[in-house]
C-alpha cells in the first residue's frame, strides 16, 4: 500500500524490479473448476461442549454473476444484520441460540452462502429445521419493498465504511482491481445497489436452485439425526 504525491510509473517500475519473477496482471491463475459433490454432506464431530456449534454452506453464484447487487441486498435480508430474517426467526421469535447470522460468500470460481449458529443440545435440531426453513423460504416468501429498502440502507453504510481509511481503500482496490481487472469506481457500486428494486431480488432468486447445504455440527449431541433437510 502507498499513499501520497507519488509517480504511479516509478512506482510500478520500482515494484517489478524488487518482484522480477512477478508478471502483472488482474489474473494470475485460470479459473478453478472444482469438482462438487453429488450429494451434499452433513457431518457430526461429537465434543463434549455445553453448546452445539453449526455451520451451513448453500451454493450461490460466484462475485461475476449479473445479478450481484440483488446479492448484495439478500445477504443483508437473510442473515447480514440484526434485522434478518435469520435472527428475526431463530432467536428473537423461537429464542433458539444467542447468535445466528450468515452472508453470501462469493469467490472468481464460485459462491455459497454461509450460515453459523450456537445453541443448546436439546435445542439443536429445531434450530437446524428452523434455518433452513429460512433459507429456503426466502424462495416463495419474497422479500417486501420495506425489507428490501432497509437492507439496501445497511449494505450502503458498509460501502461508506469501506472508504474511511487509507487501508480500507487500498484493500478494496486492490481486490476488485484482481478481481474484475479495472479500479474499483465507488459510485458507480453505490447507484448499482440503489437501482436494486424487487424485480432485481425476484431475478436473482428466479435464477438460485440452493438446494440441500453442506452442514457441519460440533457438540455432545448430533442435531441431524432427526432434523427434515
Amino acid at each position: 500500500m502507498v499513499a501520497g504525491q507519488l509517480d504511479p510509473a516509478q512506482v510500478v517500475d520500482h515494484l517489478q524490479s524488487e518482484c522480477q519473477r512477478m508478471t502483472w496482471s488482474n489474473r494470475t491463475l485460470e479459473p478453478l473448476l472444482p469438482e462438487t459433490p453429488a450429494d451434499p454432506v452433513q457431518k457430526f464431530i461429537e465434543r463434549p461442549l455445553a453448546q452445539v456449534h453449526l455451520v451451513w454452506a448453500w451454493s450461490a453464484p460466484t462475485v461475476h454473476d449479473q445479478h450481484r447487487a440483488a446479492w448484495q441486498v439478500l445477504s443483508r435480508i437473510l442473515g447480514a444484520s440484526g434485522s434478518g430474517r435469520l435472527f428475526h426467526e431463530v432467536r428473537q421469535k423461537r429464542s433458539l441460540c444467542y447468535a445466528v447470522g450468515g452472508g453470501w460468500a462469493p469467490s472468481d470460481d464460485f459462491g455459497r452462502f454461509m450460515v453459523s449458529a450456537g445453541t443448546t443440545p436439546d435445542r439443536a435440531t429445531e434450530t437446524v429445521q428452523v434455518v433452513e426453513e429460512v433459507m429456503h423460504g426466502i424462495l416463495t416468501d419474497r422479500p417486501a419493498e420495506e425489507e428490501i429498502v432497509r437492507a439496501k440502507e445497511g449494505v450502503l453504510s458498509a460501502l461508506t465504511l469501506r472508504r474511511e481509511s487509507t487501508a480500507a481503500r487500498a484493500s478494496v482496490l486492490g481486490n476488485h482491481f484482481t478481481t474484475f481487472g479495472e479500479v474499483w469506481d465507488p459510485k458507480k457500486e453505490v447507484q448499482s445497489i440503489v437501482d436494486v428494486d424487487q424485480a432485481a431480488i425476484d431475478a436473482a432468486l428466479s435464477a438460485w436452485a440452493p438446494g440441500s447445504p453442506w452442514a457441519v455440527a460440533l457438540g455432545a449431541t448430533n442435531p441431524f439425526s432427526d432434523a427434515a433437510t
